[in-house]
């Protein structure tokens, strides 16, 4: 089941995958290809709003598959079939007899997820950065009764791999830490020492990390009009992520349509 379920997932995030790199987008591939290694880390990241581990893959990427539309998109497209695969295996932690077929209803969720589609098919480091998470919440579920140290290794290297692809994928940080704090001592000893790399990534990032926040806040003075079109967090925004959930980036300008659409979506 879980086979097709991915060959679904993979199917529908290539449908127009070839379609015209927007300014983001653009960016990514221009830098992963007129900068070095270095470069991007010392040159490219202090101006930038984000940690430098997506573009550096990226690098390697297009090396291999090019940089065009299709080739740079496809890092995006397997990374958001990756995380339905593991959005499946975190589901299957959870099985009980009676719902057996939970971790491919889990998994069909995400592989039809209008918004998920959306950011698998964009050069950027979203779906990256969400195949990092479910793998680390994969591994955190797998070290609560495991001695093992190939999944106690994987997790700890898995928490700076996530803040040096996504700034705001740290949230998962303190659910990670509400409950290692109800674990024994002994267990608990464990999951600090399996923080210093992410630790160690942090200390070694903070100078151009602040670097990028100060660049950041200066967009709103400096670019007023650019500012604007970052836009900012409302009430209605975050109450828009599940619609955007269940049917993707679409917007109507008659609000009653929209309003309608999201209803009969919820019958």
């Amino acid at each position: 089941m879980i086979l097709a379920i991915l060959f679904l997932s993979f199917v529908l995030r290539v449908i127009s995958v070839n379609q015209s790199l927007w300014i983001d987008e653009a960016t990514s591939v221009l830098t992963a290809r007129d900068f070095s290694f270095s470069e991007i880390i010392t040159k490219f990241s202090p101006g930038d709003f984000h940690p430098p581990l997506y573009y550096l893959i990226l690098k390697i990427w297009t090396a291999i598959f090019g940089s065009g539309e299709v080739g740079v998109r496809l890092l995006s497209v397997m990374a958001g079939v990756g995380t339905v695969y593991f959005v499946y295996l975190i589901a299957n932690k959870f099985i009980r007899v009676n719902y057996s077929n939970f971790p491919g209803i889990a998994a069909l969720l995400l592989a039809t997820s209008g918004l998920h589609i959306y950011y698998s098919q964009e050069a950027r480091m979203y779906a990256l950065s969400s195949l990092l998470v479910t793998f680390s919440i994969y591994l955190f579920l797998s070290i609560q009764k495991s001695s093992a140290r190939i999944p106690w290794l994987l997790f700890s290297l898995s928490l700076p791999l996530i803040i040096l692809t996504d700034y705001l994928s740290a949230f998962i940080f303190p659910v990670f830490w509400f409950f290692a704090i109800k674990k024994n001592k002994s267990w608990f000893k464990k999951f600090i020492l399996a923080n210093i790399p992410l630790v160690m990534a942090v200390i070694v990032w903070l100078p151009i990390f602040k670097g990028q926040l100060e660049s950041g806040l200066s967009v709103e003075s400096s670019l007023p009009g650019w500012w604007k079109i970052l836009g900012g967090i409302s009430v209605k925004e975050v109450l828009l992520v599940p619609v955007k959930f269940m049917l993707g980036r679409i917007s109507f300008d008659n609000n009653v349509l929209y309003g309608l659409v999201v209803f009969l979506s919820e019958r």
